[in-house]
């Protein structure tokens, strides 16, 4: 488990007692959920790219509803700083512009908590937890072929493993039949030999 740890980019070292058995099962889902080609992240292709959906949303919205380029700074949950009435959100961007709401939905990546400032504070052993995961590594390969071989002998193309450089890949073939590909791929301490490779080739 500790190899497998390793290789997926997590700080060696660190304890069990202080990740929450709530998150393990939330990565061990997801994972799944995205690997899945059965009511998974895997099971349809978008005609055009799947970027449709958040322009189609965007679209809907009021003129400077999506705001690009606006890191937040501050997340205010106290009383006074969402409105004075509680209950409510104020959002805080990096050039001092505020938004408020009744809820605010975080994507932000685990690593990058520690760059906003939340009123009343996260929890301490959250905080210890955040500084315990950083980011991981990982690379996506396309591959291309003339032909989609793997299809004719009645295989999926879709692969996972443990032990080798690609970790995963799947069929990515266009819906039309064209461009044959495999994507895969490359997590954890097989990243930095890769790039370096590609980078002198």
């Amino acid at each position: 488990m500790e190899g497998l740890a390793e290789k997926e980019g997590f700080k060696p070292g660190t304890r069990n007692s202080i990740v929450s058995s709530r998150v393990v099962v939330w990565c061990v889902q997801g994972l799944l959920r995205v690997m899945s080609t059965r009511n998974g992240g895997q099971e349809r292709k978008f005609v055009g790219g799947s970027m449709q959906l958040s322009d189609r949303l965007a679209a809907a919205l009021p003129p400077g509803s999506v705001r690009l380029s606006t890191p937040v700074v501050r997340v205010d949950q106290s009383s006074a700083g969402a409105g004075g009435g509680g209950g409510g959100v104020t959002v805080t961007a990096g050039d001092g512009a505020t938004l408020s709401g009744q809820y605010a939905i975080s994507a932000v990546p685990l690593a990058l908590l520690n760059r906003i400032e939340f009123r009343p504070a996260l929890d301490a052993r959250k905080l210890q937890l955040v500084q315990s995961v950083p980011m991981g590594s990982c690379v996506k390969t396309m591959t291309y072929y003339d032909k989609a071989y793997w299809r004719r002998g009645g295989v999926s193309g879709g692969a996972a493993t443990d032990d080798l450089v690609t970790v995963w890949c799947i069929d990515d073939t266009k819906p039309d039949g064209s461009a044959p590909c495999l994507l895969g791929f490359v997590n954890g301490a097989y990243v930095s030999p890769v790039v370096s490779q590609l980078s002198m080739g």
